[in-house]
């Protein structure tokens, strides 16, 4: 019973301790929100569209596609102009007055002539590397699209030269059932005349087909199709026509053949003519969705990790600061004298600031919710055991700060160690993802860590928290509470 009564009245001074700093409980509970606040109002998902300068060298084949170049980098800079001056370009670029300068290779059509990319060089002046990932994503996505513009161009001309020779395959294909015709009717003359005709106009067709319908064909083959292309079909039936013997019993037959083989080429040519150019350039997109259909924005995203860092920082700076004043003041003199246990010290002042950060953790979860939209998809109840025990890891290693701490100023700079550490650490700056192995493992470290891909869990996915994610925070509490034991006790705290 003494033991239960030391414990409350250790948790209830704490408590009231606090409550006698309105300005500081303000500071704490409040500022977070106006951080967070301040945060949602300014931060543009989209960065705003670069300045950019386009530099055109005469003779680069581009003075004219100005416009399909603006189309083709989207939304991602602000075209103010062109120029043939590469060097005032970068004047200007370093002088502030663009962001961007995109220089076209001069002679883009020899340089591929000659079997070698031509190289639109991208030139900024950003050091933070986000920035300049950004830029280089950009500038890739918009080679891209030019490059699908330049292949959509070659596609819609094949297709014009493919309409060439549109009179000469329906020719051909008359002339091989009139040849069928008359071979029927014995009328041997006229069969050998149709033959030859039919064999000149496949002729035309094969000198027109060129590369065109080979456009098509390659598409088709890297899908897995293992038809011959419609020039080699074009060829075989040609060569078919040559070889059929009007003498032959079975010639009927053979021309019959060939114009059904000449009626399917018509129709695959006719399937070549009617697909887009632009499909023809691009005949793959790509389309991504979370698995579970959950699509967090990003201001919302980092919710959870605010939380659980600002949680960990208030409680685990009350309990260091505490424990540090209970023993420079020379309360722990008196505490032995009582006697008060070492274990009852403790488990007080974890009472107390354990109320104290259920009560800040509620606030901030009320107005991650109710003020800034985040989503709430699993269950309150985890929710509520994910933030006691990220607030029980955080006691702990606030005692151990406090006693490695000689004085107040060691506690403070301690837990400002701590929170750097946990900023960088705990998913909120950085992925985890982005760590190599053995960072990855020392991030844990920070109670905030797992405390954040749990509460992530429950919030945005609405699944219970990970095993591994509760079985660090369970650690961590049990660990640091009982190495804290030990070193205070070492210390002769109380």
């Amino acid at each position: 019973m003494r033991t239960v009564i030391t414990i409350i009245a250790f948790a209830g001074k704490e408590i009231r301790q606090v409550l006698r700093q309105p300005k500081l409980m303000a500071a704490l509970i409040l500022g977070p929100f106006l951080i967070l606040g301040l945060f949602a109002a300014g931060f543009q998902p989209n960065p705003p569209p670069m300045k950019t300068l386009l530099v055109l060298p005469e003779g680069s084949g581009l003075e004219g596609r100005v416009s399909e170049i603006q189309e083709a980098v989207g939304n991602e800079v602000d075209l103010t102009g062109t120029t043939s001056d590469e060097a005032e370009a970068r004047r200007r670029l370093l002088d502030g007055e663009v962001e961007l300068v995109v220089v076209a290779p001069p002679d883009a059509a020899e340089v591929i002539r000659g079997n070698e990319h031509a190289t639109i060089m991208v030139l900024h002046d950003r050091l933070d590397p986000f920035d300049r990932a950004y830029i280089t994503v950009s500038a890739q996505a918009a080679v891209d699209e030019l490059n699908r513009a330049v292949l959509s161009e070659v596609a819609d001309v094949a297709q014009d030269r493919a309409g060439e020779y549109g009179e000469a395959l329906p020719a051909a294909r008359r002339s091989a059932g009139e040849m069928a015709e008359a071979l029927r009717s014995g009328d041997d003359a006229a069969a050998r005349r149709a033959q030859s005709e039919a064999a000149e106009s496949l002729g035309v067709v094969e000198n027109q087909l060129a590369t065109s319908s080979d456009f098509f064909d390659g598409v088709d083959r890297s899908l897995g199709g293992e038809s011959d292309s419609l020039g080699e079909r074009v060829v075989g039936t040609r060569s078919g026509i040559e070889e059929i013997d009007p003498a032959d019993p079975s010639a009927v037959e053979q021309a019959e053949a060939v114009e059904a083989d000449l009626a399917e080429l018509e129709e695959a040519l006719g399937d070549f003519r009617a697909v887009s150019p632009e499909v023809l350039a691009q005949p793959f997109v790509a389309q991504t969705g979370t698995v579970e259909g959950n699509e967090i924005p990003l201001t919302t995203f980092y919710s959870p990790a605010v939380v659980v860092v600002l949680l960990q920082h208030v409680v685990l700076t009350f309990a260091a600061l505490s424990v540090v004043n209970e023993r420079s003041t020379g309360s722990t003199e008196l505490f032995r004298v009582g006697p008060v246990r070492i274990g009852e010290f403790l488990a007080g002042k974890f009472l107390g600031y354990a109320f104290l950060g259920v009560v800040v953790a509620a606030l901030l979860m009320a107005g991650v919710v109710l003020l800034f939209g985040t989503p709430m998809l699993g269950s309150w109840i985890w929710l509520a055991a994910v933030l006691l025990l990220t607030t029980a890891a955080s006691l702990g290693l606030g005692f151990v700060i406090a006693a490695a701490a000689n004085s107040d100023a060691q506690a403070v700079q301690f837990a400002m160690l701590a929170l750097l550490f946990t900023i960088f650490f705990s998913g909120l700056v950085v992925s985890l993802s982005r760590l190599a192995d053995g960072v990855r493992q020392v991030a844990y470290l920070a109670p905030a860590t797992a405390g954040t891909g749990a509460l992530q869990d429950v919030m945005f996915r609405g699944h219970a928290p990970s095993p591994f994610h509760l079985t660090v925070l369970s650690a961590y509490a049990v660990v640091s509470l009982g190495l804290a034991y030990l070193w205070l006790r070492r210390r002769r705290v109380a």
